[in-house]
């Protein structure tokens, strides 16, 4: 194969600053990390998936369930940096270049290889260099919830903005919003693409907010909806955990590649 095709890389620290060690923490017996290392290896699109951390300790962990991981050596700001790296690494270490990159964030568990596979039917296509997989707000607290990002998309699919409050002059009428989507950690780039949100300058709503995909928007460059039934849900603090705990407990999904539930 002269080209990997599709490639997934999950980016992943310890040093969280709202959740220390959130990658190894415990659901059902397992790391999460190695939730979303098995899961996206499930998935039959991917080529290749590896983990990219800045930490010795996640290394080891990923070779002990024999899995393919990447010390970064130099420090990134964002995980998209992070991820850019980890492709430079393995197309030199393949000898390969990379067709198109899906970044599977280090805190989605439920990553679903359902999704992951429309996302990278998606980018085959050619008509986007960047797609964000999306779901839909199910509760109104949702809205109000600054740990989750949501996002306003335009009526050509594209996203026009990110936020993490909504503003008070439709907080109201937000449930009622079609066009209001909540962003998933699972995001596709064609390689161009990534290679070039390294060489952009960091923007204003990107620092404000801790938003990767601002810098895209902020230098005129598009970024695709793909909104997916399947509802995927993020850690980002230990009550997450506890809910995403008793969900994937119920997720037949589980049963295929954890021996202890």
């Amino acid at each position: 194969m002269d080209v990997i095709k599709n490639l997934g890389v999950i980016p992943a620290r310890l040093g969280s600053g709202r959740f220390p060690n959130k990658p190894l923490k415990e659901i059902l017996g397992m790391p999460m990390l190695g939730h979303i290392y098995k899961r996206s290896c499930l998935s039959t699109k991917l080529d290749y998936v590896c983990v990219a951390t800045y930490d010795k300790e996640i290394v080891d962990y990923i070779d002990s369930i024999g899995g393919k991981a990447i010390l970064i050596r130099e420090q990134y700001e964002r995980p998209t940096e992070c991820v850019a790296a980890a492709v430079r690494e393995i197309e030199k270490e393949c000898g390969q270049k990379v067709e198109n990159i899906l970044m599977i964030q280090g805190d989605e568990p439920m990553v679903n290889p359902e999704v992951i596979e429309a996302l990278a039917s998606d980018l085959e296509k050619n008509e986007n260099e960047v797609v964000n997989i999306v779901n839909k707000i199910n509760h109104k607290d949702e809205y109000f919830d600054k740990d989750i990002v949501k996002m306003v998309v335009d009526k050509l699919g594209r996203i026009l903005w990110f936020f993490r409050l909504p503003s008070p002059f439709w907080e109201e009428k937000a449930r009622e919003l079609s066009s209001v989507g909540i962003q998933t950690g699972i995001i596709g780039f064609k390689r161009r693409v990534l290679f070039l949100y390294s060489e952009l300058m960091p923007t204003d709503f990107e620092k404000a907010n801790s938003v990767d995909m601002f810098r895209f928007l902020e230098h005129g460059i598009n970024i695709k909806a793909l909104f997916s039934k399947i509802r995927l849900y993020s850690v980002d603090t230990p009550s997450d955990l506890e809910m995403v705990e008793k969900v994937m407990s119920q997720d037949p999904l589980t049963a295929t590649y954890n021996v202890s539930v």
